[in-house]
């Protein structure tokens, strides 16, 4: 690598670092991360024996705590961003890697972090409008801008009780705000989910049509309950994006202007591997867009071939 590389991945670190949220004096402030993302490098850094008790949001289901080492995490890194702090390099780890990979969002708050995560994992499990139970995976980084903006007021505001900030890195190195109450919700009606965090919340059907529309299908909730657990398991979210690269490539041929538009159909592949790209119905559909058909109409096919 050459000097003037290593000065701008140095910047880059150095202008990220600064861009975490700074607690106020009786908050902490916390990663929360997506164990199935990380490296045996991160792993070995994340010292996961040392995490506080409730601190992985699947020990707080009974079903899902079995998947506890490939489940979310919330890792308390206050002042992690010092070199002398003992969680510094692995704080530096999920900043680096927040181009690449959808490893951790960050967020402040004052609660204990058995009850934040308690709170949190109230959203994991859902029943979809078929009545089918699902893990919804809303904790992946990039994914989690667009659940958020599918949420009713009841369910934004309960989501975000606990948390005073909350960013997520994005793809192209920019930071989303979180926290910032949307001015129009697009799902007006919509209760929270239960308090205890075993139970499942229902999903209203306009929720998860608008869900397939901006790139989380239902391959994104790892269907521990109605699926092949052992298999899911194997499969690191790292390894699943990986699949997807040629429909990355396939969307960007088309001058996609809107990233939310473009993740829409790379998530569409990559949640259903490499096998959907390959279908004579979806190569089809991106032959229609070279012809010049309306976006969103073939989004919208792209989501019905996957259903």
């Amino acid at each position: 690598m050459s000097p003037q590389a290593m000065s701008s991945n140095h910047e880059d670190l150095a202008r990220d670092l600064a861009a975490l949220p700074v607690p106020e004096p009786r908050e902490r402030r916390y990663a929360l991360v997506d164990l199935a993302q990380l490296s045996s490098e991160q792993r070995r850094l994340l010292r996961a024996d040392r995490l506080p008790p409730g601190a992985r949001l699947f020990d707080h289901d009974a079903v899902l705590e079995r998947q506890r080492d490939i489940g979310a995490v919330l890792v308390d890194l206050t002042g992690a961003e010092q070199p002398s702090h003992e969680s510094h390099a692995f704080c530096v780890s999920l900043v680096e890697s927040g181009r690449g990979l959808a490893q951790a969002s960050w967020l402040v708050s004052a609660a204990p972090v058995a009850g934040l995560s308690q709170h949190l994992a109230r959203y994991l499990k859902v029943a979809l409008p078929d009545q089918r139970r699902a893990l919804l995976r809303f904790y992946d980084a990039w994914l989690l801008p667009r659940f958020v903006r599918v949420l009713s007021p009841a369910q934004w505001t309960d989501f975000m009780q606990l948390a005073s900030q909350w960013r997520a890195m994005q793809p192209d190195g920019t930071w989303v705000d979180l926290r910032t109450r949307p001015e129009r919700f697009v799902v007006e009606e919509g209760a929270a989910p239960p308090a205890e965090a075993g139970a499942a919340w229902p999903m209203a059907e306009s929720q998860h049509r608008m869900m397939v529309y901006a790139g989380l299908p239902g391959q994104v909730m790892r269907r521990y309950f109605d699926e092949q657990p052992v298999r899911a398991q194997a499969r690191t979210r790292a390894q699943v994006y990986a699949e997807g690269v040629s429909t990355m490539r396939k969307a960007a041929r088309h001058g996609v202007a809107e990233i939310d538009d473009l993740e829409a159909i790379m998530m569409i592949g990559l949640l259903n591997g490499p096998a959907f790209v390959e279908l004579p119905a979806v190569h089809e559909q991106f032959a229609q867009l070279d012809a010049g058909a309306d976006f969103q109409q073939v989004l919208m096919r792209l989501a019905a071939i996957r259903a």
